[in-house]
């Protein structure tokens, strides 16, 4: 309960303003971003702080291990023994295999060309209209109901059960139906395919020799005069269609049943391209890069085809799904699905090998997954240990928890540290040991700083398994870290937290460095490693994009921030120094007062009343007025130039030439008097002067 205490704590986010919606008569957006900034300012809400929610920042992120090969089965199938329950099963060792082989296919299967046969013949090959992303020297082909073109090319046989897959580029000429490819007998159709503008028709034969036909929604995706990537995947009764790569959720466009496998014929069968062995509805536009594969491609492999890229999964990317579930779960990767299936179906099987224990299912947030580290059968092996890197990318973040959830018995020492974006050395952040004189420490030492380092003792009994060790940055027990429950005015403890890697060495191990436990219990294996923190953006955001890198924080418009961790005030708002977001503080850039005429300013704290207070004050001094305007604030107007009585300070033409004529002043002087209105300067003439009105008068707000 403390612990989510002290993160409800850190995560207040800042009261939402109230949203109101007035005419601004006035003219310009630097009017505007002033209005908006003072009245945040006044607001009679007050303002909190904003921060991004805490989450696991290190789940998905790259995870290295050292020795390279001190994980399970890497190099070959290996064997441990079982987890310990209790003491008793430590004598004994119920043997478990490591494999982390793919149990289907790790590559994408071998095609054939179905155009190769037209190279150098009819219909004619075009090298200047080709498909997006086409390879140099490449050539599509065109199809216009050339008579000539009869010839077909020999005819694929298709898979077990009927699988296949066909997939092209193809630019279509008609939006009417038009035959794609055939493959039939004299008397009995295998398939064909068809597609317009509208629709794409699969007319396929069955064993007892019916026909039957299915259509599917192109859904906008195809248009005359514009090329797109056609994808057809057939298993079993099952058909999708895909245009244009797989849906962003990885799913098909659409997916069918069809009432019976299809049917081939594997001797005596022709194929057609472009056209049906009739003749009828012949395709008219270009095709190029027809590929037929005798296996049922999965949804990522058909992306592959597509883009040229096999889409990115965490753990053992290289495994495919089967045919038959050829969808990658959306929320647990290690698990297939059919096309069609909703997420939450039971109807999945497995990606990877049930025997896998990869590396990256230490951090893959399924609490269903464990890595296994290699068997550690010497002392030697226990006192090097294992050191398990995450590189938490895009940035640096704030952690405050590290935690590792073990499925077997826990290391004797843990060594915890951090490398920051500032330096590529790495950093103590924390020690924990059966008895801290491994490390030459004191047991539970004290914390004299903030960022002081100390090594807890672990307590005098832990579990065989299902231990956890836990890390809190600010709050190790039994010592609490100075400056933890003032942690927003702690320079030295909000640098102490913030990481862009994290690095654990696990040595020894409890209960199994007994001569009569079998050595096969001698290995790490952790279910999960938690990071939780969040991103660093200095409470003036509770929002940040992590799909870039280096991660950008979302700045609050009313906070008047900018930088990728809203870390410096916007050009016209430092009337006060930058200072980052608290829970109880929002501590928002504050505005200048440069009335528009120009487009930044800096703070001078010799002008600041109140130069320690951030609601006070203020000390901003505006940069290179312009528009004739001069003064700390833009408030006056430069020499030879006069401000006519009741002009807005936000005109752009407020300063007007003051024109006077120099033969009728006192030495010629052009200057006009601005510090009192309808007076210029003084001047003993004995006959009038002609010239502007006498309606000078000072800069008073």
């Amino acid at each position: 309960m403390a612990i989510i205490t002290y993160l409800t704590s850190l995560h207040r986010g800042a009261s939402s303003l109230p949203r109101m919606y007035w005419l601004l008569r006035c003219r310009g957006t630097k009017l505007l971003q002033y209005t908006l900034g003072l009245f945040a300012m006044f607001s009679l809400v007050a303002p909190q702080g904003s921060f991004p929610k805490m989450e696991n920042i290190g789940a998905h992120r790259s995870v290295s291990v050292a020795p390279p090969g001190a994980t399970c089965g890497v190099l070959e199938r290996s064997a441990f023994c079982r987890p310990a329950r209790a003491p008793d099963d430590l004598v004994t060792c119920s043997q478990q295999f490591c494999v982390q082989e793919c149990p289907y296919r790790s590559s994408t299967p071998s095609h054939a060309d179905l155009l190769a046969a037209y190279l150098g013949g009819c219909p004619a090959g075009d090298k200047q209209d080709l498909h997006p992303g086409a390879a140099a020297g490449s050539a599509s082909f065109a199809f216009r109901n050339q008579t000539a073109c009869l010839a077909s090319p020999s005819a694929p046989t298709l898979g077990p059960d009927g699988s296949f897959t066909l997939t092209l580029w193809l630019k279509l000429e008609e939006a009417t139906v038009m035959t794609v490819f055939e493959k039939s007998t004299m008397d009995r159709l295998v398939f064909r395919l068809s597609t317009s503008e509208a629709e794409v028709q699969l007319h396929y034969g069955v064993q007892d020799g019916q026909t039957f036909s299915v259509s599917m929604s192109t859904a906008g995706r195809l248009t005359v005069g514009l090329w797109a990537h056609l994808a057809l995947q057939v298993h079993s009764v099952a058909v999708s269609l895909f245009v244009n790569g797989q849906e962003e959720d990885s799913t098909a466009l659409e997916t069918q049943t069809l009432v019976y496998p299809v049917a081939d014929v594997p001797s005596g069968s022709g194929a057609w391209i472009g056209r049906s062995s009739n003749g009828s509805s012949p395709f008219i536009g270009l095709m190029q890069d027809f590929r037929f594969y005798p296996q049922t491609l999965t949804n990522r492999e058909i992306e592959e085809v597509y883009s040229g890229t096999l889409p990115r999964l965490y753990a053992q990317v290289a495994c495919r799904c089967p045919p038959s579930h050829p969808r990658v779960h959306p929320l647990l990767e290690r698990y297939c699905i059919a096309n069609g299936a909703n997420d939450t179906t039971d109807n999945r099987v497995l990606r990877l090998n049930p025997d896998a224990h990869p590396l990256h299912y230490i951090n893959d947030g399924d609490m269903g997954t464990t890595w296994v580290s290699s068997v550690l059968s010497t002392q030697e092996d226990l006192d090097r240990g294992v050191t398990i890197t995450i590189d938490l990318e895009g940035g640096e973040y704030q952690v405050f928890y590290v935690i590792l959830q073990f499925r077997s018995a826990l290391p004797e020492a843990v060594r915890i540290q951090r490398r920051a974006s500032r330096t590529e050395v790495w950093s103590d952040w924390q020690y924990l040991a059966r008895n801290c004189s491994i490390y030459g420490m004191m047991n539970d030492g004290p914390l004299d700083r903030p960022d002081s380092v100390n090594c807890l003792r672990f307590p005098s009994y832990v579990p065989h398994t299902g231990g956890n060790i836990t890390f809190s940055v600010l709050t190790p027990q039994p010592h609490l870290r100075p400056g933890y429950n003032d942690f927003y005015n702690s320079a030295a403890l909000q640098d102490f937290v913030r990481a862009t890697h994290v690095r654990i060495l696990l040595q020894g191990q409890h209960y199994t460095q007994d001569a009569t436990v079998p050595l096969g219990h001698r290995y790490y294996a952790v279910d999960e490693m938690t990071i939780s923190g969040r991103c660093d953006c200095r409470g003036h955001a509770d929002v940040c994009d992590t799909s870039v890198s280096p991660y950008r924080c979302t700045c609050l418009p009313e906070s008047h921030t900018q930088g990728a961790h809203c870390e410096r005030c916007a050009p016209l708002f430092n009337d006060k120094p930058f200072r980052a977001g608290e829970p109880a503080h929002a501590n928002h850039c504050r505005p200048c007062r440069c009335h528009g005429h120009a487009s930044s300013c800096h703070y001078d704290a010799s002008v600041d009343p109140h130069p320690l207070e951030h609601p006070r004050g203020g000390g901003g001094v505006c940069d290179h007025c312009g528009h004739h305007t001069a003064g700390r604030n833009c408030e006056q107007c430069q020499s030879l130039f006069y401000r006519e009585l009741g002009a807005s300070p936000w005109a752009e033409d407020v300063c007007k030439p003051c024109e006077c004529n120099s033969a009728g002043t006192v030495n010629g002087s052009l200057e006009c008097d601005q510090r009192s209105p309808h007076r210029a300067r003084p001047q003993k003439l004995p006959y009038p002067l002609a010239g502007p009105r006498e309606v000078f008068q000072t800069w008073d707000e």
